[in-house]
């Protein structure tokens, strides 16, 4: 948390994803989303990754070649 902010106090959240390599292959990735309770929607952990912006980015996420 961070305290006595120009906004007052202010939570900061986050969440990691780790993503399994597809296919056998050797590099897998981490997602660290980081969210703080300025955004409206958001007001706990667990609404990282589930309101917001950040499930459209999760769902659209996919392995380039």
């Amino acid at each position: 948390m961070s305290k006595n902010t120009v906004n007052g106090d202010v939570n900061v959240w986050g969440r990691v994803v780790l993503l399994p390599p597809p296919n056998g292959g050797n590099n897998g990735v981490t997602l660290l989303m980081l969210t703080t309770s300025l955004a409206p929607e958001l007001k706990s952990i667990d609404d990282v990754g589930e309101k917001g912006d950040l499930p459209m980015l999760l769902q659209s996420f996919r392995f380039g070649k």
